[in-house]
This record gives C-alpha cells, sequence and structure tokens, in this order.
C-alpha cells in the first residue's frame, strides 16, 4: 500500500505525456491546455462557489471544507475552462468543435473533483495533512496536480473513443 502514493502520480502522469506527446501539434496542446485549463479552472470556480454558498458539505470526512455548491462551482468552472481551450485552440489552428470542447470541460471539471477526493483519501489513509512542503497549507506539490493528473484517463479516452484520435 506504501507504493500506492509513488505508482498512482506515475501512472496518471505517463497518461498525461502520452496525450500532450502526439505528433499533430495542434492536438497535442489543445489536450495539454484542457488538461490543465479544466481541472484548475474547476478547483478555482468550486473555492469561490463554495465559499460564497456552500453550506452543505460534500464529502466531511474526506475533504472537511467541500461542499455541493463548490462541486456544481467545479462543474461550471470546466465548462468555461473547455470554453475557453475552443478558442485558445484556434491560435494554434486547433479543429475540435465547441461542443467537444464543452463536454471534456465538464468531464475535466466532474473527474477534477474525483482527484481531489482520491488524493484527500490517500491522505487520510497515510494519516499526513500535506504531500510535501513546497506548497504550505496547500496540501503540497501532489494536491495541486492531483486533479489535472486524474483528468488525463479521461481526455485520453475521450480523445481516442469519441473523437476518433490516435492518440500515440
Amino acid at each position: 500500500m506504501s507504493l500506492a502514493v509513488f505508482v498512482y502520480p506515475l501512472a496518471l502522469y505517463a497518461i498525461l505525456i502520452e496525450n500532450v506527446a502526439n505528433p499533430d501539434y495542434a492536438f497535442s496542446r489543445t489536450a495539454m491546455f484542457l488538461m490543465f485549463a479544466g481541472p484548475l479552472l474547476g478547483d478555482t470556480f468550486a473555492y469561490f462557489f463554495g465559499t460564497f454558498f456552500g453550506k452543505r458539505k460534500l464529502c466531511p470526512h474526506l475533504s472537511p471544507n467541500k461542499t455541493v455548491a463548490g462541486s456544481i462551482g467545479g462543474l461550471v468552472g470546466g465548462i468555461v475552462g473547455g470554453l475557453l481551450s475552443y478558442y485558445v485552440q484556434l491560435l494554434f489552428h486547433g479543429a475540435f468543435p465547441l461542443h467537444h470542447m464543452l463536454i471534456l470541460g465538464l468531464l475535466m471539471g466532474a473527474t477534477g473533483q474525483i482527484g481531489d477526493l482520491f488524493a484527500s483519501s490517500v491522505k487520510r489513509w497515510a494519516q499526513v495533512k500535506d504531500f510535501g512542503r513546497i506548497f504550505p497549507g496547500h496540501g503540497g506539490t501532489l494536491d495541486r496536480l492531483d486533479s489535472v493528473l486524474m483528468c488525463a484517463p479521461m481526455a485520453y479516452v475521450y480523445f481516442s473513443l469519441i473523437c476518433g484520435i490516435q492518440v500515440w
């Protein structure tokens, strides 16, 4: 079980690299931007929605500060990340339709929250507050990337199965 803390981020990081290492420049940049914009904007919107509207706790035994309103905000933020990704991809001649980017943004917002909760469960299991000391009070380095890393397999599957792109 101790190796799980090392294996899970490395395996997800490998999938992230598979998405980004595609020889199609426009695809790889779109995938990279989306895998960061979706979950990070999702986290940001979740924080503000939860702060201003959150009353009901989402999963208090894993993450006591997460609220249902914050979770809804995370989904909205993911969609905004997909919308932003759609317009950014146009700068390097990406060709993904808007509806795919919005669906992917929603999926990134939802999957990012699952990544946050999964990392919280690993921390609870290991009985640690933070994964490191680089970002004190923010859960460590892995806590900054857990949602992005968890989104990598979702993006990989969506791009491969739904969009029909050979990712690697």
